[in-house]
Formats: structure tokens, sequence, C-alpha cells
């Protein structure tokens, strides 16, 4: 049995027939010290001496020379000349041996997912400090102004709120309307009507939507909701004249 040199006891595995090492991986420096070891004793000795001539060696200017060296070279075609050691068929066999690696994990038969979708159970707002500050700042705007940056609404609202625009253009009318933690899909302002188009696969929490629309009419907001369904013009039209008074 080769064991470590380091005092560990654990075993080296000896993986080429030409090559025994001394110590396991990163295990050759433990223990090594100055009193201890006389080859870390002449390094130290030596670096005494010579630590102002290591230094001159590690200037910004020197690393500006490398960046710029390595930089010419892959201008040049040395990134193409690097890429060329890895052939379209190793990335193949690189991405099928990592899809066969994950295929088929479940929380049934993988033993990480499990332990991970257990721990995530657990987690809630009274037990996890970081649940609960995050619930905290998202109520305190937070959720708001992450909605601010959508730059896609979905199709339905982008269509409905170019109708709104069309069928009222002396009116201000906004998509994706930040108010108090909430964002709302398309408001005319003027009026605080809010449209909204909720999907049924993303708004299955009817309680949550119900709440925050509650406290939203406290402050004065009425609203007009479509479910899954484009209105005409003519009935968006309709609902709006209803909550407007002119």
């Amino acid at each position: 049995m080769n064991l470590c040199k380091c005092g560990c006891g654990k075993e080296i595995i000896q993986k080429y027939s030409w090559y025994l090492p001394k110590y396991l991986y990163g295990h050759h420096n433990i223990g090594r010290t100055k009193e201890t070891d006389e080859g870390r004793k002449n390094q130290a000795d030596w670096m005494k001496n010579n630590v102002l001539y290591v230094r001159s060696f590690i200037t910004n200017e020197g690393r500006k020379k490398q960046a710029e060296k390595q930089r010419k070279f892959m201008k040049d075609g040395g990134g193409s000349y690097a890429s060329s050691f890895v052939t379209k068929e190793a990335r193949k066999i690189g991405m099928r041996k990592k899809s066969l690696k994950v295929k088929g994990r479940t929380a049934e038969n993988y033993e990480y997912i499990r332990k991970t979708a257990e721990k995530n159970r657990k987690r809630s707002k009274e037990n996890d400090p970081y649940l609960k500050r995050k619930s905290i700042s998202m109520k305190n705007g937070e959720a708001a102004w992450m909605n601010s940056f959508i730059t896609n609404p979905s199709r339905p609202q982008t269509s409905i709120y170019e109708n709104v625009k069309f069928l009222f253009p002396d009116k201000t009318v906004i998509i994706n309307y930040p108010y108090l933690n909430f964002s709302l899909d398309i408001v005319i302002l003027e009026h605080k009507v809010a449209i909204e188009y909720d999907g049924s696969y993303w708004h299955q929490d009817k309680e949550k939507d119900l709440k925050r629309q509650q406290e939203l009419e406290e402050d004065g907001w009425k609203f007009i909701k479509y479910i899954d369904k484009t209105p005409s013009s003519e009935k968006l039209k309709e609902d709006i004249l209803k909550l407007i008074d002119f």
C-alpha cells in the first residue's frame, strides 16, 4: 500500500504505471513550514534577500504588455488556432455525455435533487430570513421596479394597449405602469382605469389577485379584466366608457 508522505494516512492510487506520486493532490504542502522543512527555509531566506527583484517583474506595464501580446495573438488567428483542437465531433460527444448525465434525473431517483426539493419545501417567510427580507422588499416597491424593465409584454397586452391608444388618443395611456408595489398592465392615467389581461395559466392564485385588486380599488383604481381572450375594439371601448366620467 502506498501512503501519502504528508502523514494523513490516505492511500495513493497509482493512475499510471510509469509514475507513482509521493503525495495526494494538494497534500504536498501540508505540515511544511520554515521550521520543519529545509526547502521551505531556503526559499524563505532567498525571498528575504530578493523580494524587490521578484516584485520588479510584476508591474502594471508588464501586465499591459502581456495583455497586448495576448490580444494580438488572438486577433492574428490565435483564437482559431486554439479552437481548431476542439473538433465538432468532440463538442458533440461532450454535449451528448452531459445530456445523458442529466437525462432522467428526478427527485425520486437522484439524491441531490430530492434533498434540495425537501429543503425548499420547508422554506417559508416565517423560518427563512432571506425569504422574509425578499418579501418585504418586493412589497416595498421592488416588484414594480423589476416589472418596469419588461420590454417585451405579451402580444394580447400589446394589442389591447395599441387599441386603447387608438380609441382615446387624447388620454395618457401607459403600459406596465408601476404603482405602489404593483405593476398594472395598461392604465388610463387621468381616470385611474386599469385594464388587465390575465392568462389563466399564470394567474391560478385567484385569492392573491383579488387581494391585490381590492388594495388598488381602495386607492381609487377601477379595473377591467380580460381572461384568456382579447376583446374587440367595440367591446373595449364600451367597457372603458362605463368607467370614465367625461
